[in-house]
């Protein structure tokens, strides 16, 4: 995917209080721009063994270098709403990244078509958020590696 390709990786501080050892990066976009990416600095235990092969983007576009408050407030609440998808044994939320007017919620699921049908029933009657899913099988994690491994070697 393009939207990792065009970063430039600046500070990375880590939160070894959190239970998934998170992490939060500040990047540089290529035209100068800023950006903010939280990502799971280790895959979760049996990662391989469930597995958890199945990439799933959520992504919101929103106008400027970051979002305003307002939209910020209701990416939070789509956030909150996806809680238990993020930290399940069947899925989990691996890296956020927000730059370039764009913030994906990147996940790793066991079941592409169980995950969409649980994320449906939690976002049901919740207003809509201008979201686009993009999904592939990844069972190597390339993706994720793509933007943590560079994190890795910048610090």
């Amino acid at each position: 995917m393009s939207f990792l390709s065009s970063l430039l990786f600046g500070e990375s501080k880590s939160d070894s209080s959190e239970k998934d050892k998170w992490a939060v990066a500040q990047v540089t976009t290529s035209d100068g721009g800023t950006g903010i990416f939280r990502y799971m600095q280790v895959k979760p235990e049996g990662w391989k063994s469930v597995p958890l092969s199945e990439e799933v983007s959520i992504s919101w576009k929103y106008e400027g270098e970051l979002p305003n408050d307002p939209t910020n407030k209701r990416m939070n609440e789509l956030e909150d709403a996806l809680e238990s998808l993020s930290t399940s044994k069947d899925s989990c939320l691996a890296l956020v990244m927000t730059a370039g007017g764009v913030r994906e919620w990147c996940f790793y699921a066991r079941d592409y078509d169980a995950f969409m049908k649980t994320l449906n029933e939690k976002l049901s009657g919740k207003p809509v958020f201008p979201i686009s899913i993009n999904h592939s099988n990844d069972s190597e994690w390339k993706y994720w590696h793509s933007f943590v491994d560079t994190v890795e070697r910048k610090k």
